[in-house]
């Protein structure tokens, strides 16, 4: 079966790699804190991980949808 890209898994990838970079621009800018010290570099980071998240889940909707679309391939098959 020819592997693929769909749009959903693209999407996922690309809102993970901008939360990264969001994340280095943010902590470059409040200064390499480990902890958040002020109330905008708490928001800055629960923005990266609210994004990181939201892609990751996309992109595991995605497998899993890529393997339940392969299941019924093979099903058919037999």
């Amino acid at each position: 079966m020819k592997e693929y890209i769909n749009s959903r898994e693209a999407l996922g990838w690309i809102i993970m790699v901008l939360a990264f970079v969001f994340g280095f621009i943010q902590t470059w800018y409040f200064g390499w804190n480990t902890f958040p010290k002020s109330e905008g570099e708490l928001l800055a980071d629960l923005v990266c991980m609210g994004l990181f998240c939201h892609g990751l889940g996309i992109l595991k909707s995605a497998y899993n949808l890529k393997r339940f679309i392969s299941d019924e391939y093979e099903d058919e098959d037999l």
